[in-house]
């Protein structure tokens, strides 16, 4: 199936970084460009870790997709480990449970591919840290044995801006810890068990947007228009 101009363009913005986020909203393709994207870096060894109601989705979208002969594997609860030079698709939930993550974590992944990534939104969930490593700081977790790690989602920040920080901090771009980042960009109101964030300082949006930038790709459908049949 042939890429659409705005999708090749998203393959290449992704083929050239090692950290990147894809943000195109719903309906744009991210997983095609995902999939060519990987074709491109010659990624052998990928981990994608989905939804569970979309693992099988990944599978049905590679063939259809890649130019490259691939072995591909859906991880279940009954399957045996992950295995090298092949396309491994496992769920959030069965990724960071043992024995699973310590096998996860023994592999060297040449690709990690995080879909749906703003289900990492929570920086001190027991699964952003099983990915994401301690503290989000990428010196352990899943996330420590990848060369490349894309992260997918149409809503990086479902809610508010804080909700961004685990994946910054993860990808290097925001070295401080998450209260220098809330103090930083977002406004807050002070509730029962501590502040709460209500929103993004406009002063401090520039300085977050610049920073965010090199990272991530995001286009709405109005944008892409006319690559459109």
């Amino acid at each position: 199936m042939k890429p659409f101009p705005y999708q090749l363009i998203g393959r290449k913005f992704l083929a050239e970084r090692k950290r990147a986020l894809l943000a195109d909203t719903m309906g744009l393709g991210k997983t095609a460009q995902a999939i060519i994207g990987a074709d491109d870096t010659g990624a052998a060894t990928i981990l994608i870790i989905c939804p569970a109601s979309v693992c099988i989705n990944w599978q049905r979208e590679f063939k259809k997709f890649s130019a490259v002969n691939r072995e591909y594997k859906i991880i279940d609860k009954g399957t045996s480990p992950p295995i090298t030079d092949a396309v491994n698709i496992i769920s959030y939930d069965l990724a960071t449970r043992k024995p699973m993550k310590d096998w996860l974590e023994k592999m060297a992944w040449d690709l990690l591919i995080l879909d749906e990534a703003h289900y990492l939104k929570n920086r001190a969930a027991k699964r952003t840290a099983a990915i994401y490593g301690t503290h989000c700081k990428a010196e352990n977790g899943i996330i420590s044995k990848a060369t490349r790690c894309w992260a997918l989602t149409g809503t990086p920040t479902p809610n508010h801006p804080g909700e961004i920080y685990s994946l910054l901090r993860a990808f290097g771009v925001w070295k401080e810890n998450y209260f220098a980042f809330e103090e930083k960009f977002c406004e807050t109101k002070m509730g029962d068990y501590g502040p709460i964030v209500t929103g993004m300082k406009k002063e401090a949006m520039p300085q977050l947007k610049s920073m965010v930038m090199p990272i991530m790709l995001r286009r709405k459908k109005e944008d892409v228009l006319k690559d459109l049949p």
